[in-house]
């Protein structure tokens, strides 16, 4: 019997999904425990639909990010107060680079999308990963005084 699942179930599928399940399967858990519902070719279509309306938001989402990745100057300045040998007094960690990039191109991003390992310490210029779902881009920043 094809099931949509209302809710993620282990080792079976996540939410919206249809799957094929045994009849007793879906007879006696999924269905009385409120977790899937019995499959209608409506419902099928109406998830195939969904599906590739998801995947056309997320081109359209990675080719936004790439564009505006693409428009940031290069390298992209941050200003810091630090010492005579460089050394900097707080840190460039990923909130002041999502700061610089938003005053730059006016892009918003979250911590999750910069890659720096480390926080910067020091003076000089620093190469950076940015990712959108599996696109990763690398700039390039300076930290100036």
């Amino acid at each position: 019997m094809k099931v949509l699942l209302i809710k993620d179930i282990p080792k079976l599928g996540q939410k919206n999904t249809i799957h094929e399940v045994s009849d007793t399967f879906a007879l006696n858990v999924l269905i009385p425990q409120n977790k899937a519902v019995r499959a209608t070719p409506e419902m099928e279509k109406r998830v195939i639909a969904m599906k590739s309306k998801k995947e056309s938001d997320k081109k359209i989402k990675e080719s936004i990010f790439l564009t505006a990745v693409a428009k940031i100057s290069s390298p992209l300045v941050i200003k810091a107060k630090s010492d005579k040998d460089g050394h900097l007094f707080g840190s460039i960690n990923e909130e002041v680079i999502i700061d610089a990039i938003y005053e730059d191109i006016k892009l918003s991003l979250n911590k999750k999308q910069i890659l720096i390992g480390e926080p910067i310490k020091k003076l000089g210029e620093y190469k950076i990963k940015l990712s959108q779902s599996n696109d990763i881009k690398e700039i390039q920043i300076k930290v100036i005084n």
